[in-house]
């Protein structure tokens, strides 16, 4: 029983191995977008989860994905590999396709993977945004509200999606449409999973969404590193043990010029 327990211990660590390389040479690099400022990143728990987030930039812009797998493990890591290359694939060949027909296409090629070949119940959470660099944004999906801070006000606003998840049935276009809202120079976007809303701390109390709104306000003269590197931290001294992947996406319309997108790999 003893050697039993050590091989499989020893399988789910290769296993969770696999699923962390996955995640982190999935993420963005040295990519640039029109009239953003952008940091970004993912850290993996020691039980991966499936957390995802890309940036593609196109003509006049870009897009912008996040989401969370259900589960942890290797499992999770597949979809999530499944999610990234179907979005990709999509947004390369149809870069002016409004976000509801993109998301509405990625389940239609992600349904029967789940289902018929893989035979698995999983879906996901899902988000995805055309940042266009005017500041306007079109987005469709399901997934942890969207945070928005304005340079007017000096406040955070939430930002709701209405669809559903991925995964679940086959045909979502009845409940996928697209929303906008819209950015004006100075303002900021950040894009959460739920690794930093619900961290747990001793009390095994979520950290929730308003220390974050808070963190945002006080630090949001700084660079987007800086605000990434804040909610990070913060997010880590609330929960010692962190129990899912954190995903972190913070954004700055400038308003002008090519920025550089920095993805980060936090440490917690």
């Amino acid at each position: 029983t003893a050697i039993q327990e050590r091989i499989g211990r020893e399988q789910l660590m290769q296993e969770m191995s696999i699923a962390r390389r996955i995640q982190t040479a999935l993420a963005p690099k040295d990519l640039d977008a029109t009239a953003l400022d952008i940091a970004a990143g993912t850290t993996p728990a020691d039980v991966v989860g499936g957390d995802y987030y890309d940036v593609l930039p196109v003509p006049g812009g870009c897009w912008l994905a996040i989401g969370d797998v259900a589960g942890h493990g290797l499992m999770s890591g597949l979809v999530m590999l499944m999610i990234q290359s179907i979005v990709s694939t999509l947004v390369t060949s149809r870069p002016d396709a409004s976000p509801s027909e993109l998301v509405v296409d990625a389940n239609r090629v992600l349904f029967p993977n789940l289902h018929t070949r893989l035979q698995r119940q999983e879906h996901a959470t899902f988000a995805l945004l055309r940042v266009f660099d005017d500041g306007r944004i079109s987005f469709a999906g399901a997934h942890e509200d969207f945070i928005v801070w304005r340079a007017s006000t000096r406040r955070c606003e939430l930002v709701s999606t209405d669809g559903t998840w991925l995964g679940l049935v086959e045909d979502i276009r009845p409940v996928t449409s697209d929303r906008e809202l819209r950015l004006v120079p100075g303002d900021l976007l950040v894009l959460l999973t739920d690794g930093i809303l619900e961290a747990r701390n001793a009390r095994n109390e979520h950290f929730g969404v308003d220390p974050v709104c808070r963190i945002i306000e006080t630090h949001a003269d700084a660079t987007p590193q800086i605000i990434h590197a804040e909610l990070i931290a913060a997010a880590c001294a609330w929960a010692p043990v962190q129990q899912d992947d954190v995903t972190c996406v913070v954004v700055r319309f400038t308003g002008f010029g090519l920025r550089n997108i920095s993805p980060m790999r936090s440490v917690m």
